[in-house]
């Protein structure tokens, strides 16, 4: 039976490799200021309509696009953020972000334009509020905005009326309520009764029947814990229509069924006194039918087995860089797929849920590479010997991988290379390098390439190669244009791009890809597009196409060949394309893009496997397009991928996928 393994070459941490006998259920992906956050003290997330997560912090709103943090300041004058603590952000139906700020009340911010749009305070001329400080923010349909205030109850905006109410402590006092109903942490819309709304305080339970406009507040008292800060209510999780889960402040997790009003809670510390310094649960969220995610102020991020009662959390080793980044949880954002997103008090955190379709491996500290940095631009496995060669960029060594004993073996270079194509032949090896030549690497040996007394081999900044069967090698470059050379033969040539009428001011001579098909000619790929060489009669095929996409072909960064003879060339912007040669004519029979099936436009790679489904490297994860019954599916973190994987190189054989991706760890 064959099978699909996906390896990931990192390439901005230290490699990681598997440890004999110890296994890792969960990683923990981390980041701080050092990776771009304003602060590392995070108080809120969001994603927004485009699938960007957004970040509130003590020092500033964060943008996280998978690569980069863009940090929004109120220094900004764009921007126009009236203070730089966000506490809250909640979703606005027309794709915009409310903004809860620590001081400065409400505002009203455009993730396209990156900047606000209105804001609301308490000497607002318009709907001005009854405290600058907001707590929490919920959106309840496409209308109603709850605001959580810090001393004066809520208030509640109707979008749709441009109204504004007030629920203050005013209105408390005349309905003859309690005015100590402070520190507003959530709202929570009962999906058994659309007329009510929890709300959890400071100071209990509230409920609120908005028909009939009554108010009932409930309090949980427990002798054995000495302080009333366990009725300080933090988030619900409703379990049937007569019972909850609430997250509270020093009691632990509570069971309440609101129609028997009987109360139950679960601590996870029980070292005397019980007070409110443990036990602090700052939210909770529904994990499955049976578990309950928890974020804590003093033991990490967990989960709670609904059946067994029992708490499980995933600690902080200071010296496991892949586990929970901190102790203390302030917040997080949990995804359909089972990924969270943790805020914590000392950066931000992605867990992703367990997944058989990945297999991580963990480095050894005491392996060379655990201490350097390490970027990969090539990997090339080995079926005859189940070994995984590792090209590094400016690097001292060059890496195998024995993936049946788990175990990494790294070769001294004959100096500081960057590795760009691996290629087997016969029973050696070729290493092509950027600018410092080709080598043959044979019986863990490396010998530099040498065509007669020609040294131009040694300048050719390699992007990429291929080799036919006689042994000649084709060289895409970055500033020869096309090299050809055969060792055997002694033979070397350098083919401008120009006599391909493919030569560009802003790349001379400069080719991304090159591609041997089933009948030996050689295809390039360049910026300003693609070309054909015939080995005997040089460049003479012309372009022709169906529809007008000639002009789109550029920014030609791979070409393969399916099983039925067609070419496809991956255009970094502009989809990919599906090319047969007629005569002296290539023909541009398909064009598939963005406007129709693809995810994404911006593709780095391409593989094909023997059932004609084509694999598309692209910045949100692999897409597999099916050309028999032109279905696609996405590969990404939902599939176990790391978040916003952006993979660089598909390679296919039949039983393995390589893929080199621009995160750091393999799988």
């Amino acid at each position: 039976m064959r099978y699909f393994v996906f390896f990931f070459i990192s390439l901005v941490y230290p490699l990681i490799f598997k440890i004999k006998g110890q296994e890792y259920d969960h990683y923990f992906r981390n980041y701080t200021v050092s990776q771009g956050l304003p602060s590392n003290s995070i108080y809120a997330l969001a994603k927004d309509s485009d699938g960007f997560v957004w970040i509130g912090t003590s020092n500033g709103l964060s943008r996280f696009d998978a690569y980069d943090f863009k940090v929004l300041r109120k220094s900004d004058p764009h921007v126009q953020l009236p203070d730089n603590e966000i506490m809250a952000i909640e979703n606005h139906p027309e794709g915009y972000l409310w903004l809860g700020h620590y001081s400065s009340g409400l505002s009203l911010f455009d993730p396209k334009s990156q900047k606000v749009i209105a804001n609301y305070q308490i000497d607002s001329q318009k709907h001005p509020l009854k405290d600058n400080r907001i707590l929490s923010l919920y959106q309840e349909g496409d209308s109603l905005l709850f605001i959580g205030l810090h001393y004066n109850f809520f208030q509640m905006y109707d979008i749709k009326r441009d109204t504004m109410y007030d629920y203050s402590d005013k209105l408390l006092e005349e309905k003859k309520i309690a005015s100590s109903l402070h520190n507003i942490h959530s709202f929570n819309s009962d999906p058994y009764d659309k007329n009510i709304l929890w709300i959890c305080t400071g100071a209990g339970l509230v409920k609120w029947n908005r028909k009939s406009g009554k108010f009932d507040i409930f309090n949980y008292n427990n002798d054995k814990i000495s302080t009333s800060l366990h009725n300080s209510m933090r988030y619900i999780v409703f379990q049937g229509d007569s019972a909850m889960f609430i997250g509270s402040w020093g009691g632990g997790l509570i069971y309440f069924n609101h129609k028997r009003n009987t109360w139950k809670n679960y601590i996870y510390d029980n070292r005397l006194p019980l007070n409110g310094t443990r036990n602090i649960i700052r939210k909770i969220a529904r994990k499955s039918d049976s578990e309950l995610w928890i974020a804590t102020h003093d033991s990490a991020f967990g989960v709670f087995d609904i059946a067994s009662n029992k708490f499980f959390f995933y600690k902080h080793y200071p010296d496991d860089m892949y586990s929970a980044i901190n102790q203390e949880c302030y917040t997080f954002l949990n995804e359909l797929i089972g990924a969270v997103w943790i805020g914590t008090s000392n950066g931000l955190s992605y867990l992703h849920p367990s997944n058989q379709l990945i297999q991580r491996f963990r480095l050894s500290e005491g392996n060379t590479l655990f201490q350097r940095t390490f970027y990969s631009y090539e990997v090339y496995l080995d079926r005859d010997k189940n070994q995984l060669y590792l090209g590094n960029r400016d690097s001292e060594y060059f890496d195998a991988i024995h993936l049946n004993s788990e175990t990494l073996i790294s070769y001294p270079l004959p100096g500081l290379l960057t590795i760009t194509k691996i290629l087997k032949f016969k029973d050696f090896y070729y290493i092509f390098t950027f600018r410092n030549g080709v080598y043959k690497w044979k019986n863990n040996k490396f010998t530099r390439v040498k065509i007669s007394q020609v040294n131009a081999l040694n300048q050719s900044a390699c992007y990429t190669a291929c080799i036919v069967r006689d042994g000649t090698v084709y060289m895409a470059t970055a500033n020869k244009g096309l090299v050809i050379f055969n060792e055997a033969r002694n033979f070397y040539k350098e083919i401008p791009t120009s006599e391909a009428g493919l030569s560009n001011s802003a790349l001379e001579n400069g080719i991304f890809t090159v591609f041997a098909d089933s009948e030996e000619r050689i295809w390039i790929g360049t910026l300003p597009g693609l070309a054909v060489y015939e080995p005997k009669s040089g460049f003479k095929f012309k372009q022709t196409q169906k529809g007008n996409v000639n002009s789109l072909m550029t920014e030609i960064r791979q070409i393969y060949q399916d099983s039925k003879g067609m070419i496809w060339a991956v255009s970094a912007s502009s989809g990919i394309f599906g090319l047969r040669v007629k005569r002296d004519t290539i023909q541009i029979l398909r064009h598939i893009n963005e406007k129709g099936i693809l995810f994404s436009d911006q593709l780095y790679s391409t593989a094909i496997d023997k059932n004609d489904k084509i694999y598309l490297a692209t910045p949100i994860g692999i897409q597999v397009f099916d050309l028999k019954t032109n279905t696609s599916l996405l590969l990404n973190y939902s599939n176990g991928l790391k978040p916003y994987q952006s993979i660089i190189k598909l390679h296919y054989t039949p039983d393995h996928f390589l893929n080199l991706s621009l995160n750091n760890e393999i799988n």
